[in-house]
């Protein structure tokens, strides 16, 4: 459902475009919606079905239950980003470098959000975590420059020099999440350790 609603999205934000009327767009919008589908990591369901509960119990410890949740949702946010890759490609009339660029963009920021959304579906009832937090932190850093009128969060990801088209402007967002990924989700996971201990 999550790449059915990119694939829409992104073809309703290409309509002007292919009439000859403007810009390709929404394709990070259509990204966000998807990565809302798809950063779901079962913790929540496992939790109200006490599968978890059996799973640690009777064959897993809590590390490997854990480690394989975030190697799976990686996994499917790595495929959703050949297959978003290979849909603006056809869109966009065979523009690779721009697909390319875009594409990267959008999973950088799948990845920055994947263990804060597992850290936060550890503790909350909710199959959807990811939209807390692709909705939630740009709140919170705005609310952040109006208090304090900096920019520092967004200048930490690496968000305040992405130019459109430049790969350079990416290097620091692909580099923070590059190195920053591991230790989140052994962060997240500890946090969710806490709470599976008590079975």
């Amino acid at each position: 459902m999550a790449l059915l609603l990119f694939a829409g999205i992104t073809a309703l934000g290409h309509f002007e475009y292919w009439r000859g009327e403007g810009a390709p767009r929404l394709f990070i919008e259509a990204s966000c919606i998807a990565l809302i589908g798809i950063l779901s990591y079962g913790l929540a369901e496992d939790r109200r079905r006490h599968f978890d509960r059996y799973l640690l119990r009777n064959h897993l410890d809590a590390r490997t239950y854990l480690v394989a949740k975030a190697v799976a949702i990686v996994g499917l946010v790595l495929i959703g980003g050949v297959v978003a890759l290979a849909l603006k490609v056809a869109y966009s009339g065979g523009n690779f470098a721009e697909a390319a660029w875009f594409t990267v963009l959008a999973v950088s920021i799948g990845l920055m959000v994947a263990p804060v959304a597992m850290a936060l579906e550890g503790y909350v009832d909710t199959s959807m975590p990811a939209a807390f937090v692709i909705l939630g932190v740009p709140l919170v850093f705005g609310l952040i420059y109006m208090a304090t009128q900096s920019m520092a969060p967004f200048e930490w990801l690496g968000f305040t020099v992405i130019e459109e088209g430049s790969w350079a402007s990416l290097r620091p967002l692909v580099t923070r999440t590059a190195i920053g990924i591991i230790p989140a989700f052994v962060l997240a996971g500890a946090l969710i350790q806490l709470r599976l201990r008590r079975y």
